[in-house]
């Protein structure tokens, strides 16, 4: 029996990573073990589904144009991915891993500053 990526497992987002098109694959870093352990978690869970990917892919395209529009502004990126990833009454944003991919290092870095707790 195929072992799956707990959803409870602290490391769980080193599995995956969320592309434009709105898929859902195995980070590319993991061996060949955690590879098949990833793939195995999307397919079990149905994570590339035809719904998911188009709502995936709507929501990055959202993303990137709010990126686009502060960028091309020179407005505060920072203030940006923390409208996207800090909790808001408790709950975290639609596809929270999606866009904790989407900012990379940025990300991390308002999460370490403003949400430690989700690291």
């Amino acid at each position: 029996m195929q072992a799956f990526v707990s959803p409870h497992q602290s490391d769980c987002a080193r599995f995956f990573h969320y592309l434009s098109d709105g898929r859902v694959v195995p980070a590319m870093d993991l061996n060949e073990t955690d590879t098949a352990r990833a793939r195995y978690t999307i397919e079990l869970l149905n994570l590339n589904s035809p719904f998911l990917i188009t709502r995936r892919r709507q929501w990055w395209r959202e993303l990137e144009a709010c990126f686009e529009e502060h960028w091309t502004q020179d407005w505060d990126l920072a203030c940006l991915a923390a409208i996207d990833l800090v909790p808001s009454q408790g709950q975290l944003s639609r596809f929270f891993s999606l866009t904790r991919g989407f900012y990379g290092p940025l990300g991390e870095q308002v999460l370490h500053q403003q949400a430690p707790e989700l690291l």
